[in-house]
């Protein structure tokens, strides 16, 4: 065996993409960019897509409960990787671990496998609103969760069903619960599954180009737009700003005027250069101890910030 093959299942709680190229909006089942797939996985479906039966050989924790993460959306992407030699495939591989890798901190700890974190920022800038709207995060990840082919993989533990949101619907004499998909998208299929392949290409473009006389990305916008997107509050707010700098900054620029000059040239946007200014003083406050504990972010404070990074990224 040369390769094994990891596949993430990564569940895109509350959203809901509708057909807007009919008169009649039906649900979308199903779309693809570059490796990564985008589908709505009904009961049926998931029992093709993971081995419930063969992981009833291991014990319970590893048991998939696939009748209570069904009718959710889900990113599927796969990475192919080298298989290694079996000792470093197994639990035992932490035997091996070298003496001086053991103290060694991942400065840029990725909020998700880096594969995902790829595929989480196509969809981040393809599903927006405007801030002035409504409170909204095109959808959540609670969990990710992993099978391999590799036969001496251990598999993963099964995932919490509870950590989806449901919602009740019906009346007061036959309520049932449902997955809870209110965040809805209206895409034209063609062109919403256009868009995502190129941007998909685009990133892979220049990811390709880092540490060549052609690089013009930082890995990092990548890094800390999918991180502002894992967390909330004031963490969200200075990992959007890190995005940002690490997109816009040279390395000689000591603060934020002439980066955000350029932002504004780039851009073109008088909100969200305020917007973006706005955040700058808040994340100061933070950092320089300058707030008090009882202090508070509104979500448009945060959904605005979000969108002055997107602009800069598109």
């Amino acid at each position: 065996m040369k390769e094994v093959k990891q596949t993430y299942f990564v569940p895109l709680d509350r959203l809901e993409l509708r057909n807007a190229s009919s008169r009649r909006k039906e649900t979308l089942k199903q779309m693809s960019f570059g490796p990564n797939e985008v589908i709505l996985l009904e009961k049926e479906e998931i029992s093709k897509r993971i081995p419930i039966d063969a992981l009833k050989r291991f014990r319970p924790r590893c048991w998939f409960p696939a009748e209570n993460l069904s009718d959710f959306y889900w990113l599927i992407v796969t990475e192919n990787e080298p298989a290694g030699p079996i000792w470093k495939r197994t639990f035992a591989a932490i035997l091996y671990t070298p003496l001086d890798a053991l103290d060694q901190v991942q400065l840029y700890e990725p909020a998700y496998p880096r594969v995902v974190e790829d595929a989480v920022l196509i969809l981040l800038l393809a599903l927006t609103r405007d801030p002035t709207e409504e409170h909204w995060k095109p959808f959540g990840i609670p969990w990710i969760y992993s099978i391999s082919d590799d036969p001496f993989a251990e598999p993963s533990k099964a995932p919490d069903p509870a950590r989806l949101t449901i919602t009740m619907v019906g009346d007061e004499y036959s309520e049932i619960e449902v997955p809870d998909r209110s965040d809805s998208f209206d895409v034209v299929p063609e062109d919403f599954e256009k868009t995502l392949e190129s941007r998909w290409f685009h990133l892979k473009t220049a990811m390709g180009r880092i540490n060549t006389d052609q690089a013009a990305f930082n890995p990092l916008t990548t890094h800390f737009f999918v991180k502002a997107f894992a967390e909330r509050g004031i963490d969200e707010l200075i990992a959007n700003i890190s995005c940002v700098e690490a997109t816009l900054m040279l390395p000689n620029e000591k603060n934020r005027k002439e980066m955000m000059r350029r932002y504004k040239c780039l851009v073109t946007d008088t909100n969200a250069y305020d917007w973006l200014d706005r955040a700058y003083d808040l994340r100061n406050t933070y950092l320089h101890s300058l707030g008090r504990p009882s202090d508070v972010i509104s979500w448009k404070d945060l959904a605005r910030t979000r969108w002055s990074v997107l602009k800069n990224i598109n």
